[in-house]
């Protein structure tokens, strides 16, 4: 049996002498972690895939929208129904599966072994609770299709079948078809056969789709620019009075104001250097007397003439 995770009650340890609701509340909780067998056998996958709890909730809905409210004038075989009784019994449908599992007709368990095991589910999940046997009675009821209620809701949980197969096949998902048949076999009251075929034949042609709420209005129209009127200028704010000085303070007298460029005297030219006076003329040096004359060495006398040899 495929589920999401292990059961809450495997999570959380209770003591034997708590509070019974808190205990029975826990037990069911395990169909909300686990799947519905059929769609995932035929390709669902398990981030989309139908729990069991949601299965419940969903046939809960149907007999609410159904029975419920002033405009609920829903009535099987000819006799007005206990929406109360009908929604009650849709939350009750499937209690047996908390610890049984949901066991398909694919799985090949008879009918009266089916029966026993879900019933010992219940008895396991209510135990200790004060009104197990009214719960496991309102269950039964159902499943034997004792009173009128019991047989509408047995015709509702046909129809929140096929009206997950016509969301499934409208996803892409195909092999639906045995799911529309099985449904259209089990759902005979009149108005639950049309929306039974309303959604199949939307899925069918691939045209599902949620009808929109109604469109609010529009937003008013803004007029153009040029008609916009202009908003008056604001007038500038007041000018603040300088703070007084503090008193005792000696007030610091403002710098004196720099004078234009144009205001500035030229200063006047300065004066050339006076030329300085030059000294007295010094006298020449006197003329150096001549050098005395040294005579040359005396001259060598002549070598006698050497004759030519013969």
């Amino acid at each position: 049996m495929v589920t999401k995770a292990p059961g809450p009650d495997e999570s959380v340890p209770l003591g034997q002498d708590g509070d019974p609701v808190l205990a029975s509340y826990y037990r069911l909780m395990r169909l909300k972690r686990l799947y519905r067998q059929g769609w995932l056998k035929r390709g669902v996958p398990a981030e989309i895939c139908e729990s069991v709890a949601e299965h419940s909730f969903g046939t809960a809905l149907l007999g609410l929208l159904l029975t419920g409210g002033p405009a609920g004038t829903a009535s099987h075989e000819g006799r007005a129904l206990d929406s109360s009784k009908v929604v009650l019994m849709a939350l009750v449908h499937e209690m047996g599966e908390s610890y049984a599992g949901d066991i398909t007709p694919v799985d090949g368990v008879p009918k009266e072994e089916k029966m026993r095991l879900e019933r010992e589910a219940i008895g396991r999940s209510l135990g200790g609770h004060p009104d197990a046997a009214w719960f496991l009675g309102l269950w039964e009821e159902f499943e034997e299709g004792l009173t009128p209620e019991a047989r509408f809701v047995r015709e509702l949980d046909r129809l929140e079948m096929g009206l997950e197969a016509a969301l499934y096949r409208s996803e892409g998902y195909l092999g639906m078809g045995e799911f529309f048949e099985s449904s259209r076999s089990a759902v005979g009251e009149k108005r639950l056969r049309a929306i039974l075929e309303e959604a199949i034949a939307a899925s069918t042609t691939g045209a599902t789709r949620i009808a929109p709420p109604p469109s609010l209005p529009p937003p008013p129209r803004m007029p153009p620019a040029s008609a916009v009127p202009v908003a008056p200028s604001v007038p500038p704010e007041p000018s603040m009075p300088p703070e007084p000085a503090m008193p005792g303070a000696s007030i610091m007298p403002s710098p004196p104001r720099m004078p234009d460029a144009t205001a500035v005297p030229v200063e006047p030219d300065m004066p050339p250097p006076p030329v300085m006076p030059s000294g007295p003329s010094l006298p020449a040096p006197p003329a150096l007397p001549p050098a005395p004359f040294i005579p040359g060495p005396p001259a060598m006398p002549a070598a006698p003439a050497m004759s030519k040899p013969h």
